[in-house]
């Protein structure tokens, strides 16, 4: 008997909670909805148990209805989806759409920037963003140079013209930039670079498999599958190598206090570590510290690598592209004793449009979600407190109505001065945008332009992949599922 009484609970209970969550979503029931959709699973069904390419297909799918709002679902959570500009804008710069959602939680980092709430993101971003000024930036210009070199060099181990997959070599570039840039360590003493490297892209990977499939949301389930298995083993990897990295630095730091050193110029620019141990603002925690080493060193390294990989992919594919960056390359830097400067890398125009285009068509985060902490009105549309809002990039990035009705093609020319002027500037968010928008930004830039100097200053470089060929995957940053392949031959550097 007491189990058909406890039957009947659990009965009434769940439809209780269903019917507590209709009411709930109840606002946005009138907006456009992509099908199929169903109760609990919401959307779910068009991911579970599809490849990662058409995983992607059908995210796209999701925000692509042509009208302002729409909606989907991640499980019985409801998210609101736009493409427009105006609106991307009103999120992004609205206080009350500060924060971040749950699924961001998954990657447990709850200090790093990238994923903290609210409240713990405005005091560590303010706390942090002076190791990210101009001053700093410049000075790590030799730093870009010097492993662009040693990128070269190892590519040139390679035979000539075989096909390689670019983007593990870029990795391991941008990861040795990343720790002497912000930790100040030299990678040259360890072996490890290709290792750590894939491991980050392993555990991004691994967050957007759980982020695709509802039923491992929940933390049981989650932990009884192999992909909890593979990510705790990855996470601890990741964990040793930043206690490795924060345990190297410490000595150099007899106390974290947030009193001024009589004997330190507290004016004087410091690298991201020193920022960590020595912030006048806050005494950051070992758990903080953690987190924002791992963020730095994973969001770091993964995101400009990948931007790079496209780039070079991009000029493979283009060679008439390439052959004006190389062009302009050669002027600015006519030598290979000629000296990279700021002033002198505000004058490769043309490969920051090449960048631009290549990020317009690639963005590295091609989604981006935000939670509301009050209750707030978007579009017409009362939207209370808590709910999650997406913002399509990669979509909003194609449309016809913004970029012309050749949206899908590649063409630099879109970002000159003319074409850019009048262009909403949140229709370009390969950065984000916005207050939590990418703190490294213009680092980002600088090294990219540096990276990219060198390999076509060296290499001719193709690739037998057309622009149609290329088929996406999901993942925590947009990356190709067939591979950055390309073939690099010796420049003969003439004009």
């Amino acid at each position: 008997m007491w189990i058909v009484v406890l039957g009947i609970w659990v009965v009434v209970f769940v439809v209780f909670q269903f019917m507590k969550l209709v009411q709930k979503n109840g606002f946005a029931k009138h907006l456009p909805l992509l099908n199929p959709a169903y109760p609990l699973l919401g959307n779910g069904l068009m991911f579970l148990g599809k490849p990662d390419h058409e995983k992607f297909l059908n995210l796209r799918k999701l925000t692509s209805i042509d009208y302002p709002l729409t909606r989907f679902y991640l499980g019985p959570r409801v998210m609101i989806g736009t493409t427009e500009p105006e609106i991307a804008q009103q999120i992004l710069t609205d206080p009350a759409w500060m924060d971040k959602p749950f699924i961001y939680e998954f990657f447990e980092l709850p200090y790093g920037l990238l994923t903290s709430k609210y409240d713990i993101w405005k005091s560590h971003r303010k706390a942090l963003s002076p190791a990210f000024n101009m001053k700093i930036l410049h000075s790590f210009i030799p730093v870009f140079q010097q492993f662009s070199q040693k990128l070269v060099d190892r590519l040139a181990a390679h035979p000539e013209g075989t096909t390689i997959d670019i983007d593990a070599d870029v990795t391991t570039c941008s990861l040795e930039i990343v720790l002497l840039t912000t930790f100040g360590f030299d990678s040259s003493v360890i072996h490890e670079c290709k290792k750590i490297g894939s491991s980050i892209e392993r555990f991004f990977h691994l967050i957007s498999r759980r982020v695709m499939n509802v039923h491992h949301y929940n933390d049981f389930i989650y932990r009884w599958t192999e992909d909890y298995k593979q990510r705790e083993s990855l996470r601890a990897y990741l964990d040793n190598w930043a206690k490795f990295l924060l345990n190297g630095v410490a000595h150099r730091y007899d106390t974290r206090s947030t009193e001024p050193k009589d004997d330190v110029d507290v004016r004087k620019p410091k690298i991201f570590v020193d920022e960590l141990y020595t912030n006048k603002m806050i005494k950051f925690t070992d758990k903080e510290l953690m987190d924002h080493s791992i963020t730095m060193v994973g969001a770091g390294t993964d995101t400009s690598s990948n931007s790079v990989a496209f780039t070079l992919l991009s000029l493979g594919m283009y060679p008439e592209v390439q052959q004006r960056v190389y062009e302009e390359v050669m002027r600015v830097y006519p030598t290979d004793e000629s000296e990279f400067t700021p002033e002198s890398l505000k004058k490769l125009e043309y490969m920051e449009m090449v960048i631009k285009e290549t990020l317009r068509l690639f963005p590295v985060g091609p989604l981006i979600l935000r939670q509301s902490v009050t209750d707030s009105t978007i579009a017409g549309l009362f939207i209370p407190k808590g709910n999650i809002f997406g913002i399509d990039i990669f979509n909003m990035h194609r449309r016809k109505d913004i970029y012309g009705e050749d949206a899908d093609q590649f063409n630099p020319e879109r970002f000159s001065p003319e074409r850019s002027k009048d262009r909403n500037p949140f229709s370009f968010l390969a950065f984000s945008g916005g207050a939590r928008g990418c703190l490294g930004i213009r680092y980002a830039m600088i090294s990219m332009k540096i990276m990219v100097a060198y390999m076509v200053k060296n290499f001719v470089i193709k690739s037998k992949l057309k622009n149609e060929d290329l088929r996406f995957k999901f993942d925590i940053i947009l990356r190709v599922q067939n591979g950055y392949m390309v073939q690099l031959e010796k420049r003969n550097k003439t004009l």
